[in-house]
């Protein structure tokens, strides 16, 4: 996770914080340059991200806006795909099982669209942590095939497709990829987020 050095407030009223410097590229830049990633490739970028959502859920904090933006690739020591998961601004801080630290209306729909989870395109107050695992699931399969599972034209259609739409065979997208690697897919997209990784 980005560090955050200092934070507080200017003499005007404004909030600031200082972040570390990063040098390197959005993943988002990485897919554009090249579409589709070596599975075990993914697979690490996508193992870093975990360990940086179970970090951040571990402190009672989801993410709620995971997506290729938002996932930074360093050079560091000799890991050339070293991941910094940066903007939280979306995140929601929770107390204990149900309680939240700040409200937000029922009903309302936060994130994007392309790696919401269900359970978000719905607007329900509910979510947690599975969301997040829901939207790297959908990282994980745009570096894999190159292609999110659910496109469409218009905002209601994509989140239409959350809700409703089977997942796509990664495997007919992509035949390099295993069983193994279809299954992680599958089951970081379950629509039930009890059926999905912890």
């Amino acid at each position: 996770i980005v560090d955050i050095h200092d934070f507080g407030t200017t003499p005007d009223g404004d909030f600031y914080f200082i972040m570390e410097f990063l040098q390197g590229e959005a993943l988002a830049d990485r897919l554009k340059r090249e579409v589709i990633l070596d599975p075990g490739r993914a697979l690490a970028i996508a193992a870093q991200v975990a360990d940086a959502l179970a970090a951040s859920h571990a402190h009672g904090i989801i993410h709620r806006d995971l997506k290729p933006e938002n996932i930074f690739l360093v050079h560091k020591g000799g890991t050339k795909d070293f991941v910094k998961v940066l903007d939280f601004g979306l995140a929601k801080l929770t107390l204990g099982e149900d309680k939240v630290s700040h409200k937000t209306r029922t009903g309302s729909v936060m994130g994007t669209p392309y790696y919401m989870s269900p359970e978000q395109c719905e607007g329900r107050p509910n979510i947690d942590h599975r969301a997040d695992v829901y939207s790297l699931g959908v990282i994980l399969f745009e570096m894999m095939t190159g292609k999110v599972p659910f496109g469409g034209d218009g905002y209601g259609e994509i989140i239409v497709k959350h809700i409703t739409s089977p997942v796509p065979s990664p495997r007919v997208i992509n035949p390099r990829l295993s069983p193994a690697h279809e299954m992680i897919l599958l089951r970081a997209l379950a629509k039930n987020r009890d059926e999905r990784f912890r």
